[in-house]
């Protein structure tokens, strides 16, 4: 029934229908002579692909059955194809893509071998799950042979953040050091201020009025914890000043200005100023 309908749309000139009527027809009921009939159709849409894998399948397939004058007719139309379809070699980048020519599927790369395409443009389609799918227009002539290589990319975006840059700079090592070392000698004048204290306490006099020598370890230990008291108070004072510095530091190159740190220490008196 279907290859009757073919037959008699094919006499009527409705070759794209005719088409699908042979098709049906073979899947129904597979036969060598209906592969004649497709190819007769392919030819008269310059199908010319479709026509030669068709005549070609026929002669193989009907093999001793087909008739001396008709294989005779068929190779003279196969020699005639053949200087009409060209042949693209299809690679990608990675394997198991699925390819398709002028919306007919191919198959997954990597293909066997090239691919006959009737001579003209050709649009070359290849999707693989998880890439993003590439869409490329050849124009092909008759016996040439084209190579088209697909790189298809991933269609799963990385974001990459950059951390921050550190406000840290080497002012603030400057700093830190500064404060760790006024902080020493602080430490160092304190335990000199504790031993004199310790040395005043033993020391004994006769009267009220405290001899020279008492007199002198007094002042000894007044100057002492008032030095050790200074440095403690600069060490705090430097550390402070650069944690704040350090944290109000733009650390963009662009606009980075000179930076200076000064310290500055007189008796009673400690002053600490920069800019980072």
């Amino acid at each position: 029934m279907r290859f009757k309908r073919g037959l008699e749309l094919y006499e009527e000139q409705d070759f794209p229908n005719a088409l699908i009527e042979f098709r049906r027809a073979y899947e129904l009921q597979p036969s060598y002579k209906i592969l004649y009939n497709l190819g007769q159709v392919c030819f008269q849409l310059t199908e010319y692909a479709c026509a030669l894998r068709n005549f070609e399948k026929y002669l193989k397939e009907g093999g001793t059955n087909v008739a001396s004058d008709r294989r005779a007719e068929v190779e003279r139309d196969i020699a005639k194809l053949q200087t009409r379809i060209g042949r693209i070699e299809i690679v990608t980048n990675v394997p198991g893509v699925d390819i398709t020519i002028d919306d007919t599927y191919i198959g997954k790369t990597p293909l066997d071998a090239s691919v006959p395409v009737g001579a003209g443009r050709r649009k070359i389609t290849a999707t693989k799950e998880g890439r993003v799918p590439i869409t490329r227009v050849v124009e092909v002539a008759g016996t040439d042979s084209t190579r088209v290589a697909l790189d298809l990319v991933s269609n799963v975006t990385t974001v990459t953040t950059d951390a921050p840059p550190s406000k840290w700079t080497h002012w603030s090592t400057i700093g830190v050091i500064a404060a760790g070392g006024l902080a020493v000698v602080g430490g160092t004048t304190g335990v000199l201020a504790l031993k004199a204290s310790s040395d005043l306490k033993d020391t004994r006099y006769a009267g009220t009025t405290p001899d020279d020598a008492t007199t002198s370890k007094q002042s000894q230990v007044k100057t002492l914890s008032l030095v050790s008291d200074i440095f403690f108070g600069a060490a705090i004072v430097t550390l402070g000043t650069t944690l704040v510095l350090t944290l109000t530091h733009d650390p963009n190159p662009e606009e980075k200005k000179a930076s200076a740190l000064q310290l500055g220490i007189s008796p009673g008196k400690v002053s600490v100023g920069g800019r980072f």
